[in-house]
């Protein structure tokens, strides 16, 4: 029998670890992206070049292509290209949500109205026009979130209080919009921020992971709102995660995904209300989904997400498991300067418990100030079999990297 071939819509680092677990279950793999040298490409069958962010720019490029391998599903890791992944998948004849919902789940607004209206629990929010409508919209003594509708990555993201300057708020936010030029108001929720994702098939949505996300020690970056990783699982009463289940199934079925993965993020309040912030189409990125969840839950996304895009079905119950360890993510953050050495401490992939790791930058590079999700500057994935282990272990990696600034400098030392 003829090896099925899945095309991977996006090549970055994110996506290295489906694209080789796809060949691990017997699958050819063909990337999609505009940088013929992107990390995926030297692992994939084939490639072709084109604009993952263009949808009719791919369109274009899959039409051209002259390879010889027949596409039987195509799937994204870590990239917010659902309009992309169901543009293809109509030209090939294959299953994959709509156009419908892939625009519900990539435009903040349109997500925000039918969520909404299908009953799922989500901030206050208003669509925001012109400066003057922001400064109408502010009521003193509230916090808010202003963000663009259709960007990613934390970009032009932005917390709202009595500190902030308006006028700059409102350029700020509005730069990062790609095409829709509104933007949007959302009211601040109190609580644990949580990401959780969930496969859907044939409308049935199971909560397959849920993290605590760490916001805590990112303050200091203020307006802007920076993740610093956080731990899976999340420490939460079995009636949150019925309730977390329950909205992820709500909001699936309110943008109209029946069957793929759904990624989730919530706040869970102080009395236990569970509150969608945002949802996406897609696998998550960050490394959630080629990570920490094999890594806790023994749980294949890579490969549930590829049957039902070639539509050879699946268990959905295989994918619900119980956690069986910690897994802590943090992130390394510098302050703006150039990068004049880094040292090594220890040797990071020695150190007993860490799974991952990543070191962003380089001798040379100037690193200017963190305003996104693109800005951190390395990260480290460590397990242990209780919460507290992990988080040292990935602290402790964290701290062995020692980046100086300055203007001198060749090299990176190790001992």
């Amino acid at each position: 029998m003829d090896k099925k071939t899945i095309l991977f819509v996006g090549g970055g680092y994110e996506a290295v670890p489906g694209v080789r677990q796809a060949a691990a279950l017997g699958y050819n793999a063909i990337v999609l992206d505009r940088d013929a040298d992107a990390p995926c490409v030297e692992f994939a069958s084939d490639f072709i070049e084109g604009d993952v962010y263009d949808s009719q720019n791919a369109l274009r490029a899959l039409e051209n292509y002259k390879g010889k391998l027949s596409i039987d599903g195509v799937v994204t890791i870590g990239c917010d290209a659902p309009g992309t992944v169901a543009r293809l998948s109509a030209f090939l004849g294959l299953k994959s949500m709509s156009m419908e919902t892939a625009r519900l789940a990539t435009n903040k607004l349109l997500m925000k109205d039918s969520l909404a209206a299908g009953g799922v629990p989500v901030p206050e929010y208003l669509s925001i026009g012109s400066l003057a409508q922001l400064k109408e919209s502010i009521e003193a003594g509230r916090v808010y979130v202003l963000k663009p509708v259709d960007n990613r990555g934390a970009r032009g993201v932005l917390r709202i209080d009595g500190d902030v300057d308006l006028d700059w708020a409102y350029r700020h936010s509005s730069s990062y919009s790609i095409s829709d030029k509104s933007l949007l108001l959302e009211s601040w929720v109190s609580g644990e921020q949580i990401s959780a994702e969930s496969v859907v098939y044939n409308g049935r949505a199971g909560l397959v992971a849920a993290a605590h996300r760490g916001y805590e020690r990112t303050t200091r970056f203020y307006p802007y709102i920076i993740e610093d990783g956080g731990e899976t699982p999340a420490d939460l009463s079995a009636k949150v995660l019925k309730d977390i289940d329950d909205v992820l199934g709500k909001a699936a079925a309110a943008i109209g995904l029946e069957s793929g993965t759904l990624k989730g993020d919530l706040v869970v309040t102080p009395e236990g209300r569970v509150v969608v912030i945002e949802v996406a189409a897609r696998l998550s990125g960050g490394n959630f989904c080629t990570v920490n969840i094999p890594r806790v839950y023994g749980v294949d996304l890579i490969e549930a997400s590829i049957r039902i895009a070639t539509g050879e079905g699946l268990d959905l119950d295989k994918y619900l498991r119980p956690s069986t360890c910690y897994v802590a993510n943090r992130y390394l953050f510098l302050e703006p300067g150039r990068v004049d050495s880094i040292r090594f401490d220890k040797d990071i992939s020695g150190i007993a418990g860490v799974i991952y790791w990543k070191l962003n930058v380089a001798v040379g590079d100037v690193i200017k100030g963190v305003t996104d999700h693109t800005k951190r500057h390395g990260t480290v994935i460590s397990y242990a079999p209780t919460k507290e282990a992990a988080i040292a272990i990935a602290e402790d990696a964290l701290n062995s990297i020692e980046v100086v600034l300055g203007t001198d400098g060749n090299g990176i030392e190790r001992e």
